[in-house]
């Protein structure tokens, strides 16, 4: 099995790769297929998959540091591997019949996922029948299976999820967006597929983030005892925080080469400012990081000692992600405001970061005005019930 050494040095391997065809993901809007294979051949696919099925099993921190090192090189990339990775562990808590089907096509397959439900949704014998559109389905043009939410007519709890087949969705290319525009985030459509009753799940069993009422047979295996709406949270921000790093490296690599436009400094690093200004982005990018070791770290701890995470940590760990955000999005601010006007050039990947960045920001599940909105009513004991996403 690859270890935490093994997976982060591969994944730093892979940044002049993804540096490389960073630009042509974001015109072309996909990632191109030689990137996704050395993602996937580097076992990075793999991170959050039960070792029955050929997985590495291994703790969200390991997560965060390796899904965010691919994010450095390229943030679309980042931003698929991450979500890859978190669908693979959201179908670990599936049942043992589900799971057998869904990992049975290997270890690497990539799941992707949307929150928009569909409510065209009939009951038949062994399963339902489904139709609808889902947008913003991130990973789609990639994905082997795909996660749609149904509310369902008539039934109690009627909020469920299925998985079905990729290819028996079409694709609907509406994703243009200013930033993260390789993910593929696009529209899938439904015209009735047929899905078994063993790939349909009852949401509100996940959303209580009770292990115990997951469907998963196998308790004894930590992972998957986690708290399902923080490890959403955890997942959306680990490419902001990866992206504010990349950017942190292109700045300290270049101050010691390029001048500073509209001074007299040959070099950014002999000036002041300069090296004021690339402190405190390191300071922003170090203090991201921090609290994304802390939200995973709770996490993994809690699992470990299969305690069930109270909700004020759990809105503590939504509050991490948050700031993390914020701190990543103001760490590639400073340093564009430093190196100036030039890193708005198209040819430039601060401009790329800069956008890539600020639309991973905008999640709802890892924005810092809601999660500090959640953590602040929990910390009081008020009702936090305004947040769709719970804790």
């Amino acid at each position: 099995m690859s270890t935490r050494e093994e997976l982060l040095g591969r994944a730093r391997e892979l940044r002049p790769l993804l540096a490389q065809h960073a630009a042509e993901t974001e015109t072309s809007g996909r990632i191109r297929p030689e990137v996704i294979d050395a993602v996937r051949e580097a076992g990075l696919l793999r991170m959050t998959v039960p070792r029955r099925f050929g997985g590495y099993q291994l703790p969200f921190r390991t997560v965060v540091e390796v899904c965010a090192a691919v994010a450095e090189g390229c943030g679309s990339t980042g931003w698929i591997t991450g979500f890859a990775n978190t669908g693979k562990w959201m179908a670990s808590l599936w049942s043992a019949q589900a799971q057998e089907e869904i990992f049975g096509v290997g270890p690497d397959a990539i799941h992707a996922g949307t929150s928009k439900p569909t409510t065209d949704v009939t009951r038949v014998d062994g399963g339902y029948r489904i139709s609808g559109t889902f947008p913003s389905m991130s990973g789609l043009p990639y994905a082997t299976w795909a996660g749609l939410f149904l509310l369902i007519p008539g039934e109690s709890p009627a909020m469920a999820e299925a998985l079905v087949h990729a290819d028996e969705l079409t694709v609907e290319n509406t994703w243009d967006v200013a930033g993260l525009r390789g993910t593929g985030s696009e529209t899938a459509v439904a015209k009735d597929v047929f899905v078994p009753e063993q790939r349909v799940i009852d949401v509100t069993r996940l959303q209580t983030s009770d292990f115990h009422q997951y469907p998963t047979p196998y308790k004894d295996e930590a992972l998957y005892r986690a708290a399902v709406h923080p490890v959403l949270a955890l997942a959306v921000a680990i490419t902001p925080v990866g992206l504010a790093r990349g950017a942190l490296d292109l700045a300290v690599e270049g101050a010691g080469r390029k001048p500073l436009s509209g001074t007299t400094y040959q070099l950014q690093r002999d000036s002041v400012s300069f090296s004021n200004a690339i402190a405190d982005a390191a300071m922003l990018a170090d203090s991201a990081m921090l609290h994304m070791y802390r939200a995973a770290d709770d996490l993994d701890s809690f699992a470990e000692r299969a305690e069930v995470m109270d909700p004020v940590t759990r809105a503590r760990v939504r509050a991490d992600t948050g700031w993390a955000v914020k701190s990543a999005t103001a760490c590639v601010d400073q340093i564009i405001n430093a190196v100036g006007s030039g890193a708005f050039a198209t040819a430039s990947p601060y401009q790329r970061m800069w956008r890539d960045v600020n639309i991973a920001a905008r999640h709802g599940a890892a924005s810092y005005l809601l999660n500090r909105e959640l953590y602040g009513k929990a910390l009081l004991g008020a009702d936090t019930s305004f947040n769709r996403l719970a804790v």
